[in-house]
């Protein structure tokens, strides 16, 4: 069989020393019917000349001016077609073949009749191991790219070698002019797959590139804007787009790296970005024709942004001169770590961090609170012996009865005042590391930042879905402040750490730690045959009795609870159920409401705030957790310290936390019928009842004892300040 007819087109541009060392690998090639191309645009370094003299068998194409990457390529693919050449093979100029190159690619399609794109791998010229591309992964919404290994999935090709099959170029069309320099390759890659063609890399074919080693020079300039640009006209080819992605995809998006290089004060790198912004909106493709005006607009812009980053960077020096920067060393006994909680009240991310606290404070670590007022949190931690300090922090993210204009006023007017206030205390108290517990306080990250000291964040909140807080910022612009000024994450299950890396990508900042329980020391008899306490008004002792605790709001699913518990009276007698937390009087009038209109009210005990939460557990024979939504479920992981089967919804948390049918069951959420059903199950047979509290206990002392969360969390504040010194 005759061998096929391939035509390699190298697109030239003023780069004489590469394109004749690459045009030295192309001409060794072992292939009998192939002709070397190349299309010079316009070159004024006499590199075509040059070309002309030393390889008069390579077909040489003048161009009369510069027309790009794409018009360029196009000059030799009109030429090749003429000529009846049946592959196309697209080679940069700085590019280094092997001799096998074109027989190995070509037995790609001979095996595959609808493959159309094929690309080698490419690696690096100056460092034969460091692989660059198999495959491109490009995002059609915002159209940021990476380069993809050779196992991931990509859905784009890298423009350095590229084969294509003649006849389905044809069908598709050639290289969209309009790029002229960045993404036409990718767009042919998108247009070959719309067309149902199959677009691949070769695994067994190499490439080195020069390009991942070039230095900075004047197309480092020209790469930033017509990247920018051309980004609109490959999302705008793919999906018809409105103002809301031109605004949070295209605009949000590229003003990141602006506004990096206007920090930096590389004015004509944030300079070339906006530029490339304005002409994307403007629709001005093709080669580049600044305006006066555009870019006289431009500079200004650019200038003001810059002396507004100059600025903010001459107040930071001024802090520092008040503040001194120190260096935070650790001490041998354990690691000074200056906790910031957002409320003094005691709900469960308080209890998560009150625990850490006292168990770091036994082991000689020198630890002590920031807590914004008086209250039980403040009670708790005099009598464990940690020092707390009061500074009324504020938050930026709010619950919706505090959520108003005027305190969205008074955080922002007292931000710097509270700032330098634990600026103060952090140098007084010489802490070697910040922790922040929960999103919704930003100060103690910001004092961390401007005084040089590690910051960990601590998140136990979604901000999505049934989130009762409420926030100004994109959910996006949020996690991304948290991750800038965080050195690590701290996050209580997998369900918080994949909702955060939704929004900030992959990121080795984010630790799973799952939040630790005080273990009793009691044997299982014992938690089986707890004398009955008769503090919570309970009934006698053969009555079986089941818990819910937690605030008292819809999104806890009280009102699932309650509608549960009236299905679940019509098949189980002698059930008592007790509530055990607060929320507004309107919410809990509105469930007394629901349970006297059921005849249920009789059946219900609301305790209120209580204390000791495993003292409750201990006395009830099943807990039930019907949230919409839970990053974790601490109450969960009590119930099974206690030896206490759970009823809980699949929303979150839970479903690390709880094994379906052997320590208890999980539910669908929303779903008074099948809590229901769960309940019965679990309170019509004791026995496998008290199985799945044995296997629950079981579980809970091996995944989520205090020993474990302490440990991983002083581990990891350690390493903060080792990195930050290092650094230093």
């Amino acid at each position: 069989m005759d061998s096929p007819k391939i035509a390699v087109i190298i697109l030239n541009w003023n780069r004489l020393e590469d394109i004749i060392e690459c045009l030295g690998s192309v001409l060794e090639i072992d292939y009998p019917k192939y002709e070397v191309i190349v299309v010079d645009n316009a070159s004024t370094d006499g590199s075509a000349d040059e070309i002309a003299g030393k390889f008069p068998g390579v077909t040489l194409v003048r161009n009369g001016r510069n027309l790009g990457y794409a018009e360029g390529n196009n000059v030799g693919i009109r030429y090749a077609l003429g000529n009846g050449y049946e592959y196309i093979v697209l080679l940069n100029n700085d590019t280094v073949v092997e001799p096998c190159f074109l027989e190995r690619m070509l037995s790609e399609f001979t095996n595959n009749a609808n493959l159309g794109l094929l690309s080698p791998r490419i690696y690096n010229f100056y460092r034969p191991e460091a692989l660059e591309s198999a495959g491109l992964s490009i995002d059609i919404d915002t159209g940021d790219s990476r380069f993809s290994g050779a196992k991931d999935r990509y859905n784009s090709l890298s423009g350095a070698a590229l084969m294509i099959k003649s006849r389905y170029l044809e069908k598709v069309g050639f290289l969209d002019g309009r790029f002229f320099l960045y993404y036409e390759d990718a767009d042919l890659c998108m247009r070959f797959a719309e067309k149902g063609y199959e677009i691949k890399v070769a695994e067994e074919v190499s490439v080195r590139h020069k390009h991942g080693e070039m230095k900075p020079n004047t197309h480092s300039l020209t790469s930033l804007y017509y990247s920018t640009r051309n980004k609109r006209l490959f999302c705008e080819k793919r999906k018809t787009r409105d103002l809301g992605w031109l605004i949070k995809d295209y605009l949000a998006g590229n003003a990141k790296g602006y506004f990096h290089y206007c920090r930096y004060k590389e004015r004509d790198q944030a300079l070339a970005i906006l530029s490339g912004m304005i002409d994307g909106m403007r629709g001005k493709y093709g080669k580049a024709r600044y305006s006066g005006g555009v870019k006289a607009f431009a500079r200004v812009i650019t200038t003001l942004f810059v002396n507004i980053f100059r600025s903010l960077r001459s107040l930071k020096q001024k802090l520092s001169r008040i503040f001194p920067r120190y260096d935070p060393a650790c001490p041998a006994g354990g690691i000074d770590t200056l906790f910031v909680s957002h409320t003094s009240y005691l709900g469960g991310s308080e209890r998560a961090l009150l625990s850490v606290m006292g168990e770091m404070n036994k082991r000689n670590a020198r630890i002590q609170a920031v807590l914004p007022s008086e209250g039980p949190l403040k009670d708790q931690c005099e009598k464990k012996g940690i020092r707390v300090v009061i500074v009324p922090l504020k938050r930026w993210i709010m619950f919706p009865y505090e959520h108003c204009f005027k305190n969205t006023v008074i955080f922002w007017v007292g931000l710097p005042a509270r700032v330098a206030c634990l600026m103060g205390v952090i140098r007084k108290d010489k802490a070697a590391v910040v922790l922040t517990n929960t999103v919704t306080t930003i100060d103690g990250a910001i004092a961390a930042k401007l005084s040089g000291v590690p910051h960990v964040w601590h998140i136990h909140e979604m901000l999505s879905g049934n989130s009762p807080l409420v926030w100004r910022l994109p959910v996006k612009v949020i996690w991304k402040i948290v991750e800038k000024l965080s050195d690590a994450i701290i996050v209580p299950s997998e369900t918080v750490k994949d909702h955060i890396s939704g929004f900030i990508g992959k990121n080795d900042k984010i630790k799973v730690i799952y939040n630790g329980v005080e273990t009793r020391e009691d044997g299982e008899k014992e938690l089986y045959d707890v004398p009955k306490v008769r503090g919570w008004g309970m009934r006698p002792f053969e009555e079986r009795r089941v818990a819910a605790i937690g605030s008292i709001n819809e999104s806890k699913g009280y009102f699932d609870f309650v509608e549960a518990a009236t299905l679940v009276s019509s098949r189980v007698n002698d059930v008592t159920y007790y509530v055990a937390g607060t929320g507004s009087d309107a919410t809990v009038e509105k469930l007394k409401l629901r349970l006297e209109r059921s005849n249920m009210l009789g059946k219900f005990r609301f305790l209120g705030q209580i204390e000791n939460s495993r003292r409750l557990l201990a006395d009830v024979d099943l807990v039930v957790c019907p949230s919409w939504e839970e990053s974790f479920s601490r109450v969960s992981v009590e119930a099974m310290m206690e030896g206490k089967p759970v009823v809980a919804t699949k929303c979150g948390g839970p479903e690390e936390i709880i094994v379906d049918g052997e320590t208890g069951y999980l539910v669908a959420k929303k779903s008074p019928a099948d809590i229901a059903k769960a309940m019965v199950k679990v309170l019509s047979d004791p026995e496998r009842a008290k199985q799945m509290g044995l296997a629950g206990r079981k579980r809970a002392v091996e995944l989520f004892n205090m020993e474990k969360c302490v440990s991983s969390t002083e581990s990891l504040l350690k390493s903060v300040c080792n990195k930050k010194s290092v650094s230093v």
